[in-house]
């Protein structure tokens, strides 16, 4: 899990506008998108957790009270091409201000 901004997030790319700057949503967000089972999913949080918390707060710190938080997923061609990625934009007046890649094909 990468906090980055090494990829341009297309507008089509995003899926799902979060609430809030809430880690536990965004966690559920990123396991309902990635299509993991309820066993998959606690074994991924309980073993990651304390990494998903430190990339998560350091991408968090980047958000201004104005921004917004979307989910976003690449097209499936590139799934399939081995060049996908998935993960959480923050947008700041339409912007791409801090992306974090959660999943890569």
């Amino acid at each position: 899990m990468n906090t980055n901004d090494e990829i341009k997030v297309e507008p089509d790319w995003l899926l799902e506008r979060l609430s809030s700057f809430d880690l536990e949503e965004i966690a559920g967000v990123g396991i309902r998108h990635e299509g993991l089972t309820d066993d998959e999913a606690e074994g991924m949080m309980s073993g990651a957790l304390p990494v998903l918390q430190a990339h998560g707060k350091s991408f968090l710190s980047k958000a201004q009270p104005e921004d917004q938080l979307w989910f976003f997923s690449t097209p499936d061609d590139t799934w399939r091409n081995e060049t996908g990625c998935a993960g959480f934009v923050i947008l700041r007046d339409g912007e791409q201000a801090a992306t974090w890649i959660t999943l890569r094909s």
